[in-house]
């Protein structure tokens, strides 16, 4: 197997090793081979293999036994998934992907919210909202540029934790760096401030009277909305949304 020197040694090994892995050649369950013996296959020093052991360790890929060796994990599998769909969120994702997932997941998790909202929850969603519109007011008012991401942020936040599903929530707060690029590439124009306001009033009332169906359609009108936008200042994307039925 060649050795590649563009990465840190360690972490081509460990790129390799989890290929292995993936492809059946070790097993869930199976014990790997000695420390040694691996270096010499990898053509690395000892220094560079431990290494990169100790990176599969802590991913909770391998597992080692005082006295019998180091064993893949049963789950190993699953993790190398997790692990690549957290790489793959925050590498070179494309902003459509982005406004895609967001289209077709936060949607969903405003309808949790209008289900399973709290009296508490409502009342944090109200002061959320009210403060991002009142920033909206202004630039409606003054005719200026605008633009509201921590506000927004914010907003979404809270109604992600307001569907009170833990693994939706970390879901979004994974993605949430992203999010945060998204939202900086925003400047409203005083009509797009206005539409956005109106936005997130439909999606609060929406929530507050526990109208699933409303609240959904309002968080997909208001990501398609942020979509137009985006293409005033972003041309290259492309023009809708694919129709999924």
């Amino acid at each position: 197997m060649a050795t590649s020197t563009k990465k840190v040694l360690y972490e081509e090994i460990v790129e390799q090793m989890l290929d292995c892995i993936k492809k059946g050649e070790w097993k869930p369950g199976d014990r790997l081979p000695k420390e040694t013996d691996l270096a010499a296959r990898f053509q690395v020093s000892r220094n560079c293999m431990r290494e990169a052991l100790k990176a599969l360790n802590l991913y909770g890929v391998i597992q080692s036994r005082a006295g019998r060796g180091t064993f893949v994990t049963l789950d190993a599998l699953r993790r190398i998934s997790n692990t690549e769909m957290l790489e793959a969120l925050h590498g070179d994702i494309t902003l459509m992907e982005l406004l895609e997932t967001r289209l077709l997941i936060e949607s969903q998790i405003a309808g949790l919210a209008a289900l399973r909202a709290t009296p508490a929850d409502k009342a944090e969603l109200t002061s959320a909202t009210e403060s991002l519109c009142r920033g909206l007011e202004d630039c409606i008012q003054q005719e200026l540029s605008y633009n509201p991401s921590d506000l927004g942020a914010s907003v979404h936040t809270i109604i992600a934790k307001m569907a009170h599903n833990r693994l939706l929530f970390q879901f979004m707060n994974s993605i949430q760096s992203e999010l945060d690029i998204q939202r900086g590439m925003v400047v409203y124009t005083s009509e797009e401030a206005a539409l956005i306001r109106d936005d997130h009033w439909r999606i609060h009332d929406a929530i507050q009277e526990s109208n699933v169906k409303n609240s959904i359609q309002a968080m997909r009108t208001h990501i398609e909305n942020t979509h137009r936008i985006l293409r005033r200042l972003r041309p290259g994307l492309p023009p809708d949304f694919p129709t999924t039925g």
